[in-house]
């Protein structure tokens, strides 16, 4: 299976910075991945974050600035057992939700998430399920940011063979959650999330092969996840 954890979870506007976290053992194929949803007073088209005094980059987000919304998913390669995840906003944080996780991806030279083609997207009708389709690698790590538009429960769905877990599940005016799926097949498969009582209004998806495809014989195609 993929070398993966989850790191740490939290829900509400006091959570955008997380001191004192546990990034495990300093190796070179270490990442830490940050999962991000909210609401601020300002317009603002992504926050910046910085893990371990190091500033992240943006792997996938869908925002609007016309109602200061969205979620977005940022990685970082760091040194160091512990620090800090930091989310700066250009405005005042009213809604909020983070999950950091940590993941030896196949090569410290190739840790560009492989979301080609994950189309961050608003879902549509209420009840209805907003979908994203991406390719799936054997020892993969999908993982998936929501916030809905209400406070409606939220469920996930995943069309492979292998189980999409909730990370956090949680309300904070409306539901935002944070999901991961370890992926065993090499196929494209759709990642979503249902409402009960509107639209799933913002969603992204990242994805990245771990360094156990190494030790599994995966082909080298599969060393950059693309």
């Amino acid at each position: 299976m993929a070398v993966f954890s989850v790191v740490d979870t939290a829900t509400g506007s006091t959570n955008t910075t997380r001191s004192g976290l546990s990034f495990g053992a300093d190796v070179p194929e270490r990442i830490i991945v940050v999962a991000l949803s909210w609401f601020i007073t300002s317009a603002v088209a992504n926050p910046t974050v910085t893990v371990g005094g190091v500033t992240a980059t943006l792997a996938k987000s869908s925002v609007t600035t016309t109602n200061n919304t969205g979620a977005a998913i940022y990685y970082a390669q760091v040194t160091g057992t512990t620090g800090s995840v930091v989310v700066t906003f250009g405005g005042t944080v009213s809604q909020f939700q983070i999950a950091t996780y940590r993941l030896e991806v196949a090569s410290a030279l190739a840790i560009t998430p492989g979301d080609s083609n994950a189309t961050p997207q608003a879902g549509s009708a209420a009840g209805a399920t907003a979908t994203i389709s991406i390719s799936v690698v054997p020892n993969g790590i999908v993982i998936a940011t929501l916030r809905n538009s209400s406070s409606g429960t939220v469920t996930d769905s995943y069309s492979g063979t292998d189980t999409m877990s909730d990370d956090v599940n949680a309300l904070n005016s409306v539901t935002h959650v944070k999901s991961h799926v370890q992926t065993t097949e090499t196929a494209t498969r759709s990642i979503g999330y249902t409402s009960s009582t509107s639209s799933v209004k913002f969603m992204a998806v990242a994805r990245w092969t771990s360094s156990a495809a190494l030790a599994s014989g995966s082909g080298a195609a599969l060393l950059c996840g693309v």
